[in-house]
């Protein structure tokens, strides 16, 4: 299959994947996309094999000081000084295409289809978490926004997550049974130290805190996977993408009350003061 990808013309579309320490994955990955000219890599100081691994491939690769998961700060810096082509994809090393939507998009791009007529490319996705990609799992998909015009993406600096956002008239809908597998979060400690980061995020990215409107986010939240995902039918499955999907609305309303309203560095220095000066008195 990779020699029938090689005897393609590689599509003139830029991929651009930010990398930490992919070591993993990030080779499936490339080898998957083998099929797209202009490929970055957008490594935050990896300490692994990661750009290693990439160097044996036909990538470019641009290095940027660490930055959490949730910053998309530097993309435009990214994009207006690398890209010169008119469709873009952001993706990460949790990606994985299959080699019949390659071939898909491959045709659609050799087609007239695309021309002047849509902004962005929705191709079939399925996201995995813990292993587990169930209709009724909140974290669903069946199609994705995946491959857009440069001139439509807006970046959200204000929100944990949907960072890439759009401005569109038309969109191509991809019908293919074939998808993008998006592998995420392949352990719990994996989830949850990404999510101690986006935990933070959510304490730090808004311009005001409304713990009312978390607490409420969080009860809908709960209210949704049981009421409309009817997340109980997955069965013990089922419960832990329950507990893993509410804990995270859980955890960010706590990192938003610390920010907003702890106090506990000042008790505790003066409740270690106030012994000490009983001790030396």
């Amino acid at each position: 299959m990779i020699e029938v990808f090689k005897n393609q013309d590689k599509l003139d579309i830029t991929l651009f994947i930010s990398v930490y320490n992919e070591e993993k994955r990030v080779e499936y990955f490339l080898k998957s996309f083998i099929w797209i000219k202009n490929i970055f890599i957008i490594d935050k100081g990896s300490s692994d094999k990661t750009i290693e691994i990439c160097k044996k491939y036909n990538v470019n690769i641009i290095s940027i000081p660490y930055s959490e998961p949730y910053d998309s700060t530097f993309i435009n810096k990214i994009v207006n000084d690398h890209c010169k082509t008119n469709w873009i994809i952001f993706s990460t090393a949790s990606d994985i295409i299959h080699p019949k939507l390659s071939f898909e998009l491959i045709n659609l791009f050799n087609s007239e289809i695309l021309l002047d007529t849509y902004d962005i490319i929705k191709v079939p996705f399925q996201t995995y978490v813990l292993g587990i990609n169930h209709k009724n799992s909140p974290w669903y998909t069946e199609k994705k926004a995946y491959i857009f015009r440069r001139e439509t993406y807006l970046i959200n600096t204000e929100g944990v997550h949907n960072g890439i956002q759009f401005k569109y008239k038309n969109i191509y809908e991809l019908e293919c049974d074939y998808p993008v597998y998006h592998l995420t979060h392949e352990t719990v400690d994996s989830m949850m130290n990404r999510h101690m980061s986006y935990w933070n995020g959510e304490a730090i990215l808004p311009k005001e805190i409304n713990l009312r409107k978390s607490f409420n986010l969080t009860v809908r939240k709960f209210l949704k996977i049981i009421f409309k995902n009817r997340i109980y039918l997955i069965g013990w499955d089922g419960i832990m993408l329950a507990f893993t999907y509410v804990s995270y609305f859980m955890l960010s309303f706590v990192y938003q009350w610390e920010k907003n309203k702890s106090n506990a560095s000042f008790r505790y220095k003066k409740i270690r003061e106030d012994i000490i000066n009983e001790i030396e008195n």
